[in-house]
């Protein structure tokens, strides 16, 4: 596997925030700057007939890029939801495989924060452990919230995942399939300079399921939509599992994709 160094020191995350869907307007986010440096943040709205929960967004990802959909605040009982990911990847040449990522904030007096990480069916653990070694072991995710540079620095764990998942499997075998589970744990550090959050892991980020603080089940409905069932373990909300009042969604397209592509999640 060649190194991949992934060059997001001092990116700034942009924040488009999604439109309800009513009359013409779409919800539809700020399209992504070209550069996969640059990733993007939405917040998901609900579209006016359903609950305040119930929520979709668009985001507009550059080939090789990454992107974030956050929910609406999780219900103080809630403890199951259902996230859903379409993208037109047959009208989207050189955008073939996407990754996404649920990310756990650490809990209170902790430093340890895991990205639970998904990728088309199962990615050899040894080959995503020797990426994380080269890759992730000088990023430093930077933003203007502690939360969005613990996303940013998930959404870098997806599109690492990606990459490695694009080089490993054959698009043949995507369609009704799995996803492979991999819930990676940060010890993070985390120092603030003028005004700006900076994130980076102490020490490498490490694969244990012990991480996830969720039960996940990730489902390939078809090569263009993926959807991810959660449940917080047995006595816990969502929001004591996770340790944060919403889901944030991360995700990333393979470091070789040629094309970007709208990318629409939702929540039930």
């Amino acid at each position: 596997m060649s190194q991949r160094r992934l060059k997001a020191l001092g990116v700034t995350v942009v924040v488009a925030v999604a439109l309800p869907m009513s009359g013409p307007a779409a919800t539809v986010a700020r399209p992504a700057d070209p550069s996969p440096a640059a990733p993007v943040v939405v917040h998901a709205r609900d579209d006016g007939d359903h609950d305040h929960w119930t929520s979709s967004a668009t985001v507009a990802m550059a080939g090789g890029g990454t992107g974030s959909v956050i929910s609406p605040t999780l219900p103080k009982d809630m403890t199951k939801a259902t996230v859903t990911v379409e993208t037109p990847l047959s009208d989207q040449p050189g955008f073939a495989l996407i990754a996404l990522t649920l990310i756990r904030e650490p809990s209170p007096g902790k430093k340890l924060m895991a990205c639970i990480s998904m990728a088309r069916n199962s990615v050899a653990l040894t080959q995503f452990a020797a990426a994380m070694q080269s890759d992730l072991d000088t990023f430093e995710a930077v933003a203007d919230q502690l939360f969005l540079a613990r996303v940013t620095y998930c959404m870098q764990i997806a599109r690492l995942l990606a990459t490695v998942a694009q080089e490993m499997m054959s698009t043949r075998t995507l369609a009704a399939a799995k996803c492979g589970q991999l819930p990676v744990g940060i010890k993070e550090n985390v120092t603030q300079t003028g005004g700006s959050y900076h994130l980076t892991a102490n020490g490498t980020p490490t694969v244990k399921s012990k991480y996830a603080g969720v039960k996940v089940k990730c489902t390939l409905v078809s090569s263009t939509k993926t959807v991810m069932k959660i449940r917080a373990k047995k006595g816990k909300t969502l929001r004591q599992s996770l340790h944060s009042k919403s889901l944030a969604v991360a995700l990333g397209s393979s470091s070789n994709a040629t094309s970007g592509a709208s990318v629409t999640v939702g929540f039930s």
